[in-house]
């Protein structure tokens, strides 16, 4: 899979690459991406390293079309695990000098760190709904959030409000018992 992104059908580059620049999606895959083939190859957990590579170029081919940059990465990050077919690939990709003296690529640990979190809401300790917030949203914003979802509304209304619980980054809670 890792030749067919790089190389077409006619044995030229292939047209999936040729982006002007990745989309913030596909960049924050690679950079994350980096930094766990990286620690795991230490850390020699190969089974792994090679698993989010292949999640990466199954990514890769889901985007219209990628940087020669990034796909450099890619093949610089397989090198270790399939030398000779990353040397032809480097080589195709008009590199004269040998992949083994090219540098390990480096990551932007800013680029993978997630803008959103997903957290459980909860009514009386029975999950109710999911509830998606960005990671700087106020206590008071997600309680609001929460209790205008659909799924949870339903739960408080015709119930008395007792206690709200927030977990930041976790869950909200709502003690709440029949009205009398």
């Amino acid at each position: 899979r890792l030749w067919r992104l790089v190389v077409g059908e006619d044995g030229q580059l292939s047209s999936h690459l040729g982006a002007n620049t990745d989309s913030k999606a596909f960049l924050g895959a690679l950079h994350k991406t980096i930094e766990k083939v990286g620690t795991d190859t230490k850390e020699m957990k190969f089974n792994t390293a090679v698993a989010a590579m292949m999640e990466l170029v199954n990514q890769a081919y889901k985007e219209p079309s990628i940087t020669q940059d990034s796909v450099e990465k890619i093949v610089l990050l397989a090198a270790p695990y399939a030398p000779h077919i990353c040397e032809e690939l480097w080589e195709k990709l008009g590199h004269t000098q040998m992949i083994a003296h090219a540098s390990w690529p480096s990551f932007d640990s800013s680029l993978f760190a997630e803008d959103q979190i997903t957290i459980a809401v909860m009514v009386n300790g029975k999950k109710r709904g999911l509830l998606t917030l960005g990671k700087e949203t106020s206590q008071k914003e997600a309680l609001k959030m929460a209790k205008n979802d659909a799924a949870v509304k339903k739960h408080l209304d015709s119930q008395t409000l007792i206690k709200e619980i927030f977990v930041p980054g976790r869950a909200i809670n709502f003690v709440v018992k029949p009205k009398k």
